[in-house]
């Protein structure tokens, strides 16, 4: 990666944007890295993080579809 670690990752990061759902992502505590953060914003476009422990922990956030993929999305709406 670019950054040795997710603390230098957000050191004075606005955001910090999810787009894919790795399960090593779970264990983040928006507590610890808010601090290190100019601005407190999550864009999570996975609804994979609990939006109230981030509400919390200071933070903004902006919640973008379901989480399911498109695909499994489009099986559902053709009753598959």
């Amino acid at each position: 990666g670019l950054y040795p670690t997710l603390e230098a990752a957000v050191d004075g990061a606005d955001a910090v944007v999810l787009v894919v759902g790795h399960r090593i992502f779970k264990d983040v505590d928006p507590a610890a890295i808010g601090p290190l953060m100019r601005s407190r914003l999550l864009v999570d476009a996975r609804n994979f993080f609990d939006a109230a422990v981030w509400s919390a922990a200071g933070f903004t956030v902006e919640t973008l579809g379901d989480g399911r993929s498109r695909s499994k999305q489009m099986l559902a709406a053709h009753g598959s």
